[in-house]
């Protein structure tokens, strides 16, 4: 069974400290909800769009880390077919229950990271009439 926390470990490996600290403000990696790039800048000083600039980078290194490890490229591939299986759309919270079981302490916060980062498959926000 895979590590959620090895997973995340390893896609943030390399990262620069800023670089870090934004993708896990952006996506609640530490706990929590997601913040704002408006938040985060309040945080560190400096202004959203920088934020969202090094947002970009990080996301663009994070890919690159998730694609060479092995334990992360199966869980992704695993979660895709199971979305195709469901007709292509599946609703969050089933998705978090599957990929769960394949990797324990996976939550909503890591599925829109790997979603994010690997651009394997995509996660609209929900609401009463679209999920």
């Amino acid at each position: 069974m895979a590590s959620t926390s090895k997973i995340i470990t390893s896609a943030l490996n390399g990262l620069a400290p800023r670089q870090k600290e934004v993708l896990e403000g952006r996506f609640g990696l530490k706990g929590g909800m997601g913040e704002t790039l408006a938040a985060i800048g309040d945080r560190m000083g400096i202004t959203r769009e920088r934020v969202r600039q090094i947002e970009n980078a990080a996301l663009s290194v994070a890919k690159t880390n998730i694609a060479k490890d092995d334990e992360a490229v199966a869980l992704i591939d695993k979660v895709k077919k199971y979305i195709a299986a469901k007709g292509g759309v599946a609703k969050k919270d089933d998705v978090v229950g599957f990929a769960d079981a394949l990797a324990k302490g996976i939550g909503e916060n890591q599925i829109d990271f790997l979603s994010e980062a690997s651009a394997a498959f995509n996660v609209y926000r929900e609401d009463d009439n679209y999920h």
